[in-house]
């Protein structure tokens, strides 16, 4: 893996997501969440402030170490966040 893959990639990631219309997107979709909720792609964490007080667990499903050192200080409400390195095409879960 490169710098530019490793480093700058996830933060260009970071940046576009960002975007206030993905966000108004964002507002609207990710409150209906309940219960343990499988995040593939959680990124830098930018859905985990949205879920709502009906969600017990998130489990972040992410490839870039970089974005999920950004999720692990990203805030979210009083349910456990647990963060996972791996792809959609293989998830380490039951």
């Amino acid at each position: 893996m490169g710098f530019y893959r490793d480093q700058i990639v996830p933060l260009l990631t970071n940046s576009s997501m960002r975007n206030k219309h993905l966000a108004a997107y964002r507002d609207r979709i990710v409150p209906a969440a309940t219960g343990r909720v499988l995040e593939v792609g959680i990124g830098s964490g930018l859905n985990l402030p949205r879920y709502s007080p009906n969600v017990r667990q998130v489990i972040g499903l992410e490839p870039s170490p970089k974005l999920l050192g950004m999720a692990r200080h990203a805030e979210h409400r009083n349910f456990p966040v647990d963060l996972i390195e791996g792809s959609a095409e293989e998830i380490p879960l039951e």
